[in-house]
């Protein structure tokens, strides 16, 4: 279901910063305003639910995994954004009932951030 973002250009283009000195940068770049909220931050994170038609059978083994309590069939997307309105990670590995601790853990990215920890 999920085959469309296999192997696309773009997804090569995306780098979730690591070293200190990017760290450091990001950080930086995020601070410029004296009254930025999100001073200090190397990324901001967040995820959606992204409709879709109704999977069927022969596409995953639980279609119904894909509805979500706002009752529309959904992929979930977790997407991490640089301050340069890049986007540093992307991951839509999830059907739409999982909650977003589930869809975090499952991007990825939660391995990532603890790695960096």
């Amino acid at each position: 279901m999920l085959s469309a973002l296999d192997g696309a250009p773009l997804l090569r283009n995306m780098k979730f910063p690591s070293t200190d000195p990017e760290l450091a940068t990001q950080r930086e770049l995020f601070s410029r305003g004296q009254r930025n909220p999100l001073r200090g931050c190397a990324s901001a994170i967040d995820g959606l639910a992204l409709r879709v038609q109704r999977p069927r059978v022969t596409d995953v083994p639980n279609p119904m995994a894909y509805w979500t309590r706002k009752r529309f069939f959904a992929i979930i997307v977790q997407a991490a954004v640089g301050p340069d309105f890049k986007v540093q990670f992307l991951s839509a590995v999830t059907a739409g009932s999982c909650n977003d601790s589930t869809a975090l853990a499952t991007s990825g990215l939660a391995a990532v951030l603890d790695a960096e920890g």
